[in-house]
């Protein structure tokens, strides 16, 4: 990694909590984390970068704060100085910055990337009737995945349909892009082309050929999502086999489907063996990873609390406070607080 990404992560408006982008980066989702990422915008870096060590990471955010890009306030949240700012544009001008990052938390990206490479390579030897290749190491499962999509696609024209899929998503690209694309991919006597052997900029390093790489994985998977299914598409069904994630994580999702067909929290607690408390956060976690006509928000914040919360919390809601509208030890209180404010952030930023 260019430990200097990380400065673009950081506002000059909005102070930001360093362990909350952390933990986005890390893919480490607790409430706390989630809602954090929802008020900075930053959802969509959830897992970008999964292997970033926590020694690494607070090394450089200590980097920053005595090159004074970064101070803190009295919360001790960060906040960009206007050096931060000048960094922050002079990374975003001379590196790559990542793209069609919506898609990151519907697919597996490197289940994606690395299996679309091994298909590639597959169908590649294919077309030379060659069996005798060794082939690209992706791991144990994701190998069976792949042998076990292409025993679905294989057959007369699966060369031909596969072929005509690269171009269709390749014409999408400016010609460039998609010849140094194209060129990375492994095939017949082609162990794809490196960083060094590619027509790219002379300001990129490792990292920017890395996120590089990743934006053409991302914007072939929204291009993907776009388009109607297509039985005939040996890559759709490779990506929708292999690449697309569930909206939400299993056990949310069990919540949330228990709490829609009518079962109190307490009913769901009992019936799933786990703690109120868990469905409590179940179920904020729906809230905040869902689009918000999808949560039925309607079902917990009746008008009586909608307008209690109206009258008590005004203004940024980063400045909200929970003991504003506090009236007892329940925990539910809380839980209606948050669920307001998940609600107002996304109503805003529509």
């Amino acid at each position: 990694m260019d430990n200097d990404f990380l400065i673009t992560l950081f506002s000059a408006e909005q102070a930001r909590r360093s362990r909350v982008i952390f933990g986005l980066l890390k893919n480490i989702t607790t409430v706390s984390t989630l809602y954090g990422g929802l008020r900075y915008q930053l959802l969509d870096y959830i897992g970008f970068l999964p292997n970033l060590t926590e020694d690494e990471y607070s090394q450089t955010i200590e980097t920053f704060l005595q090159k004074a890009w970064l101070e803190t306030d009295s919360a001790g949240q960060l906040l960009l100085t206007a050096k931060g700012v000048a960094a922050q544009q002079n990374y975003r001008s001379q590196h790559v910055i990542p793209e069609h990052l919506a898609e990151l938390g519907s697919i597996n990206l490197s289940a994606w990337q690395d299996s679309f490479l091994l298909a590639n390579q597959i169908v590649s030897e294919l077309s030379y009737k060659n069996k005798q290749y060794y082939p690209l190491q992706v791991g144990p499962q994701l190998m069976f995945l792949v042998r076990r999509w292409y025993y679905q696609v294989r057959g007369q024209g699966l060369t031909e349909a596969w072929i005509a899929d690269l171009e269709s998503f390749l014409k999408t690209l400016p010609s460039q892009q998609a010849d140094n694309f194209a060129a990375t991919w492994i095939g017949h006597a082609d162990p794809g082309e490196v960083q060094a052997q590619l027509t790219l900029p002379a300001t990129w390093n490792q990292f920017d050929f890395k996120v590089w790489q990743w934006n053409c994985y991302l914007a072939w998977s929204a291009y993907l999502r776009q388009r109607a299914f297509d039985n005939n598409s040996p890559i759709q069904k490779l990506w929708q086999s292999i690449a697309v994630k569930a909206p939400l994580p299993a056990p949310v999702m069990q919540t949330l489907r228990a709490f829609e067909q009518g079962l109190t929290l307490e009913n769901i607690a009992s019936y799933r063996r786990i703690k109120i408390g868990t469905v409590r956060e179940h179920l904020l976690t729906a809230a905040i990873l869902l689009d918000v006509s999808a949560f039925p928000y309607q079902r917990f914040l009746d008008e009586g609390i909608l307008t209690y919360f109206a009258t008590h919390l005004q203004g940024n809601i980063d400045q909200w406070q929970f003991k504003a509208v506090r009236q007892s030890a329940n925990p539910m209180e809380f839980f209606y607080f948050r669920l307001y404010s998940i609600q107002k952030t996304k109503e805003a930023f529509k």
